[in-house]
This record gives structure tokens, sequence and C-alpha cells, in this order.
């Protein structure tokens, strides 16, 4: 009896031991294992992602995508020239934002041209290494890129939108400060008629364009739009309300910022205005 009486107690220890050891394994935070790929061209063309196609990319568009970490078949294609295609195998190591130029150009002297080297080697070199020159500043403009562009936008900038409402022409003030860099993108905080304010995000696009991607209420003084319970932080502000009295909810903005110097040209489907510091 002594014998079976340690046997169910030495039982019930291993099995407890499991059952800790099961939920801190299923308690441990997932980790992120994927990436984003911002692929850049010089030329138009069709581009496939591990065979898959993607659609069509341009010199003034770049594309983005969210891949898994690993080795990755990058392709490229022109319509009118099928026998011709880019090709690359990248391999993504970590979880930060993975920049990628399309060199058809290129491919494009060196085809083009064979027919001419036997007359004209040397306007034919000299034409290839304008070209690879040109592909190593595109490169060297992709990884340097973010960071290049928050430098020229950084700060405060103001504008006032002109628009109706019925028969009355009004205007509203906006303020956009840019605050910084998350994941390759530039992050701006829009005040808008000085009672609401947003967080959105811009993909940098060469050489002085940002793509507008979501906008995010996050802040407001105007009591009409206060979260119920909401405390003031150190500069007035306090969380607001989405429409329908829900928290907000980030959304789509197809929206552009064209940088012009010392200006700003804000558009979108509403309309466009014009921001300076």
């Amino acid at each position: 009896m002594k014998h079976n009486t340690i046997g169910i107690l030495v039982s019930a220890i291993f099995m407890v031991a499991g059952f800790v050891s099961a939920h801190a394994q299923s308690g441990q935070p997932s980790v992120d294992r994927s990436a984003t790929l911002l692929v850049d061209t010089d030329d138009t063309c069709q581009l496939f992602l591990d065979d898959e196609d993607k659609g069509e990319v341009t010199p003034d568009k770049a594309l983005k995508f969210t891949v898994g970490l690993g080795e990755h078949i990058l392709k490229c294609k022109i319509k009118s020239a099928p026998d011709l295609a880019w090709r690359k195998v990248i391999n993504v190591k970590d979880a930060s934002q993975v920049a990628e130029v399309v060199a058809l150009k290129s491919l494009h002297l060196q085809y083009d041209q064979m027919a001419r080297a036997k007359s004209d080697p040397a306007a034919v070199n000299r034409q290839l290494e304008e070209t690879e020159a040109q592909v190593r500043l595109r490169q060297k403009a992709a990884t340097e890129m973010p960071q290049m562009m928050f430098d020229l936008v950084k700060g405060n900038w103001q504008g006032v939108s002109q628009g109706t409402a019925g028969i009355a022409r009004i205007s509203e003030s906006y303020q956009y400060h840019f605050a910084g860099l998350e994941d390759g993108h530039i992050v701006a905080y829009l005040t808008l008629g000085g009672t609401m304010k947003y967080k959105e995000t811009f993909t940098p696009v060469p050489p002085d364009r940002l793509q507008g991607e979501t906008t995010l209420c996050v802040a407001s003084t105007d009591k009409q739009f206060m979260k119920p319970g909401s405390k003031k932080d150190a500069a007035g502000w306090a969380d607001c309300w989405g429409k329908h009295n829900r928290p907000p909810e980030p959304y789509a903005k197809d929206a552009i910022i064209q940088i012009n110097g010392s200006t700003l040209t804000y558009s979108d489907p509403t309309g466009s205005f014009t921001l300076t510091r």
C-alpha cells in the first residue's frame, strides 16, 4: 500500500510539472516573423514576388509588401519586351524594412545597343557607365531615403484650406507637425481647426513626395468630441471618439504631399492646399 501511495504522488507531481511547463510556453509572446519590402524601379514593369503577380510598378510609385523572413525571388518583366526580365534573390534577415531597386534601364541599354557596339563601342561604354551610376544613386536613395526626406519636412507647417458649405465660403486652418520615423514611415500629427488632432503616417516616395497611408484621431480640445472620462495631458489634449461615439480606428487615406522647397502642397480626393513653415 505504501509503494502505491508513493507512485500516485510521483505521477501527480509529473502531471503538475507538465501543465505548468505547457502553460509557460503558451504564455510566451509571439515573435514577429515578417518584414516590409519596398520595391522601387527605374522603368515600368510587371512585378512578380515568388512567382505571384503583384501588378505594375512604375518609377513614380514604389510598391510595398509584407513578406516572411528568408529568401524571396523578385522578377520584373516588360510587356513590350517579354524576353527581357530582371531577376534577383533577396534574403530578408529581420523584421526591419528592406528596400530593393529594380534596375531595368541598364538591361534595356545593353539589349538595344548590342547592334551599335561594333560601330561605336566607346559611346556604348560611356552610356553604360552613366546608367550604372544612376542605378547606384537610386539604390543609395532607397536605403537612406526615409531619413533624408524626413530631414526635409521635420517640424511644424501651417496652411489654410478653402471650401464651401452650402452657399457660404469657409476656411479651415491646418497644422502639420512631422515628428519622426517609425519602420521607415514618416509620422506626422495634424491639428485641424485647432480642436482635432490626428496621427498620420506617410511613405517617402523619391525624390520629393510623401504618400499618406492612414489617419487616426488621437486627441481633441472640443468637449463634444472628447472621450468620456479621459484626462487632458500637459498640452490640454484628451483622447477623442470617432464617428457615432465609438473609439476611432485607422482608415485608408489617399493623400499626397509634394515637397517644393519651403512649401508643401497637400492634396487628396476632397481638395488641396499649401503649407508653409
